[in-house]
């Protein structure tokens, strides 16, 4: 009699993850742009036409985090605590195409990591901006984002999810912590999220598996 054979690991995994523990294994093998998209960054030896190119009002790191500011006002507390916030950003702003990254406390709740990439356009009020990710090898939009500049000295960059946004605060108001976009917001996976999926997914086959031997 034929010994029964246990799920494999792979199997397991795919039980298990749905869509996202596929979409964690699948990031895993892009390639290197989706960390690197910024190679691009202007350096000290980049020529004065294409620094014309950059948008010098949008280009830069940016945070609505004021959890350092010894001067912050209820209101700008309220707002940068707010449900999924604060919220980070990298931008880069190239002849009008957007390219960047966006973390959120949301995001480092619940979903498998804690940032999305940003791609998008520049239009007369702002910047219409795409969070999306990888899932299965193909880009899956989370959500669109409107950005735009607000006059004010303190927190200048107004944020509003205009569709989606799952991890992501409804409204925020960021303010520029660094024109330098050299630096990355590194990916990092959600272990507990995923651990969680996982044993759910070993529970469910196992009952598969019963149910069958039965």
């Amino acid at each position: 009699m034929a010994k029964k054979s246990r799920p494999s690991v792979a199997a397991i995994l795919i039980a298990a993850s749905g869509w996202i523990v596929s979409l964690f294994l699948g990031v895993l093998d892009l390639p290197a742009k989706v960390n690197s998209f910024m190679s691009e960054a202007p350096k000290a030896k980049q020529g004065v036409v294409d620094w014309l190119k950059f948008d010098q009002n949008y280009t830069g790191q940016w945070t609505s985090s004021v959890e350092d500011w010894v001067d912050a006002t209820e209101d700008e507390k309220a707002l940068s605590t707010a449900p999924d916030g604060p919220v980070r950003m990298r931008l880069r702003v190239y002849g009008g195409v957007i390219e960047g990254e966006i973390e959120s406390e949301g995001l480092k709740e619940s979903y498998i990591f804690n940032n999305l990439l940003l791609e998008g356009s520049k239009n007369a009020d702002g910047l219409d901006v795409w969070a999306y990710d990888y899932v299965d090898g193909k880009k899956r939009g989370f959500a669109e984002v409107h950005l735009s500049l607000s006059g004010e000295e303190r927190l200048p960059l107004n944020f509003e999810v205009v569709q989606g946004g799952m991890g992501l605060p409804v409204r925020a108001k960021l303010y520029r912590t660094s024109t330098d976009i050299s630096e990355p917001i590194y990916r990092q996976p959600n272990m507990d999220l995923l651990k969680r999926v996982i044993e759910q997914g070993k529970a469910e086959a196992q009952g598969k598996a019963d149910d069958k031997g039965r």
